[in-house]
């Protein structure tokens, strides 16, 4: 299997899982891309016009929440199994792991 290291988590990129310690989480499609990307560069700024490109595949123009929903969702998941990571987001910046 492919694995993909976040500090203390590590993500299983065939099995759509995150991995703190003992804990795991199957993350839906979307989250689990959502995370692959971000985890792509540590520290750099993704805008939300290339998210939603890159994993809904949705242009910028499109009026939507799908993108912070999702986040939250993901969010709530990394700070239930423990990870030493955030999600952080900056208004008309992007997201980035930190």
């Amino acid at each position: 299997p492919q694995y993909r290291q976040l500090n203390s988590a590590v993500s299983d990129l065939e099995k759509r899982l995150l991995m703190v310690g003992e804990k795991s989480e199957m993350l839906p499609s979307k989250e689990f891309m959502l995370i692959k990307v971000l985890s792509d560069d540590i520290g750099k700024v993704y805008e939300k016009n290339f998210l939603l490109e890159t994993v809904w595949g949705i242009d910028s123009s499109f009026e939507s929440n799908v993108l912070e929903v999702t986040m939250g969702n993901l969010r709530r998941k990394i700070l239930s199994l423990g990870a030493d990571f955030e999600i952080k987001n900056m208004r008309n910046s992007g997201y980035w792991i930190e």
